[in-house]
C-alpha cells in the first residue's frame, strides 16, 4: 500500500511542475480557469497528503515485520534456553556422583574389579555366541548347496524325451531311433549277464527286465557322457525312463554289476555304485550267489542248451574288458573251447588265437553267424572262421 501512495505523490509532483508551464495541462480535469496559483495549490495538498498516508502504511509494514522477527527470534531462543536449563540440570546431577565417588576410593576399587570380572564374563558370553553365529552360519551356507545338488539330480532326471525304444538286444544293449536314425545304444557302467552265445545266470531276467520297462515305442531320454561311441559303433551312455535312470534300475534291482569305467569321472558314477552296493547289501539277483560276481564278470552259468560249464566267463555284450573265459558250444561239432579274450572287447584276427576251436568260439561268442564285428569269417560267409589255424 504504501508503494501505492509514493507512486500518488510522484504523480502529483510531476502534475504540479507541468502546471508551472501549462496549468491548462496540469488542471485538465477542472472546468475552472487554470492558473498557476491554483496548480500549486492544488497539487501541493494533494503531495502533502499523499506523503503523509505513505508514511504512515510504511511505518504500519515494518512494525508489522519487526513483530514477526522477534517472534521468531523468541521461539529460536526458548529451545537453546531449555537445552541450557537441561545441561545445567544435568552437570548437577553428576556432581554429587563425583564426589560421592571420591569418598570411597576401596569402594571404586572393588567396584572396578567387579566389572573387570563381569567384562571377562560378557567376553566369554561374546565369543560363545561368536562361536554359534559361525556354526549357524556355516550350516546356513551348507543347505543352500545341498538344495542346489537336489535342484540339479531333479533337473537330471526330468523326463523329457529324444528318442524311441525300437529293440532290447539284451539286459544293457538297447536299439532306440535317435535323430531319425536306428541306433544301438550299450549302456554306460552297467554289465548284464549274457544270453547269446551262451546263457548265463540271472541274463534272461535282465533281458526280460528290459523289456518289460523299454517295450517298443517307449520314449526315453538318451544321455552322452564321455566317448559317445564305442570300437562298434554303438552309441554309449544312459537311458532315462519316466525320469528314472534304466542304468541305476538295473543295478539296484541286481541284475547288473558295476563295470567298464575306462574314462572317470562319469557323471553318475557315484548314483551307480551306490546303487549296486544297495543290491549286494540285500543280496539279491547277481548277488544272492556266492562268487557269482567277479572283477571279470561273472562265473560261468547254465547255457542255452541246458548244459553247465565249470569255467569262468567274462560276460560282455558291450565294451571293452580284460581276457575272460566262457564256454561255448562250437558249429564245427569239436565240443567246447575256453574264450581266451573277451568277444566284446577289442578287435581281433586270427594269429591272435592258438586253435581253429578256439577263434571258432570266440567268433561264435561275439555273436556269429548273424554277426561278425571281428572280421574273422573272411569273405566266404561260411560260418567257419581262421581255417589256417590247427
Amino acid at each position: 500500500m504504501d508503494i501505492l501512495f509514493m507512486l500518488l505523490a510522484f504523480a502529483t509532483l510531476i502534475l504540479m511542475v507541468v502546471g508551472l508551464f501549462s496549468p491548462k495541462r496540469a488542471l485538465f480535469w477542472s472546468n475552472k480557469k487554470p492558473t498557476r496559483r491554483r496548480v500549486l495549490l492544488i497539487y501541493s495538498l494533494a503531495f502533502i497528503i499523499s506523503m503523509t498516508l505513505f508514511d504512515m502504511t510504511y511505518s504500519e509494514e515494518n512494525e508489522t515485520t519487526e513483530d514477526a522477527n522477534e517472534e521468531q527470534v523468541e521461539e529460536t531462543e526458548e529451545p537453546q534456553e531449555d537445552k541450557d536449563t537441561d545441561d545445567k540440570e544435568e552437570k548437577d546431577s553428576f556432581e554429587p556422583q563425583e564426589d560421592s565417588s571420591n569418598e570411597s576410593d576401596s569402594e571404586k576399587t572393588d567396584e572396578s574389579k567387579d566389572d573387570g570380572s563381569a567384562t571377562e564374563d560378557r567376553n566369554d558370553d561374546s565369543e560363545n555366541q561368536s562361536e554359534k553365529k559361525d556354526s549357524t552360519s556355516q550350516e546356513e551356507i551348507k543347505d543352500p548347496s545341498d538344495d542346489k545338488q537336489e535342484d540339479t539330480s531333479k533337473q537330471d532326471e526330468t523326463p523329457d524325451t529324444n528318442a524311441t525304444v525300437s529293440r532290447v538286444v539284451d539286459g544293457d544293449t538297447i536299439e532306440i531311433n535317435y535323430n531319425g536314425e536306428t541306433e544301438s545304444v550299450r549302456l554306460l557302467l552297467v554289465d548284464t549277464p549274457e544270453v547269446h552265445g551262451g546263457t548265463q545266470k540271472f541274463g534272461p531276467e535282465a533281458s526280460a527286465f528290459a523289456k518289460e520297462v523299454l517295450k517298443p515305442g517307449t520314449k526315453v531320454k538318451y544321455e552322452s557322457d564321455g566317448p559317445k561311441r564305442d570300437h562298434y559303433g554303438r552309441l554309449l551312455g544312459y537311458l532315462w525312463v519316466n525320469g528314472e535312470l534304466f542304468n541305476e534300475k538295473l543295478l539296484e534291482n541286481g541284475l547288473a554289476r558295476y563295470a567298464y569305467v575306462y574314462d572317470p569321472p562319469y557323471k553318475y558314477q557315484d548314483r551307480l555304485k551306490q546303487a549296486e552296493a544297495r543290491a549286494r547289501n540285500k543280496g539279491i539277483g547277481i548277488w544272492s550267489i556266492d562268487g557269482y560276481v567277479t572283477s571279470d564278470g561273472f562265473t560261468s552259468g547254465e547255457t542255452s542248451s541246458g548244459g553247465s560249464s565249470s569255467s569262468s566267463s567274462g560276460s560282455n555284450s558291450g565294451n571293452d574288458s580284460g581276457s575272460s573265459d566262457r564256454s561255448s558250444p562250437s558249429d564245427s561239432g569239436s565240443g567246447s573251447a575256453a574264450l581266451k579274450y573277451d568277444p566284446n572287447g577289442p578287435d581281433r584276427d586270427c594269429s591272435d588265437f592258438d586253435t581253429q576251436e578256439e577263434a571258432q568260439a570266440f567268433y561264435e561268442a561275439a555273436g556269429g553267424p548273424e554277426s561278425d564285428p571281428h572280421r574273422l569269417d573272411g569273405y566266404d560267409g561260411d560260418g567257419v572262421v581262421c581255417e589256417s589255424l590247427p
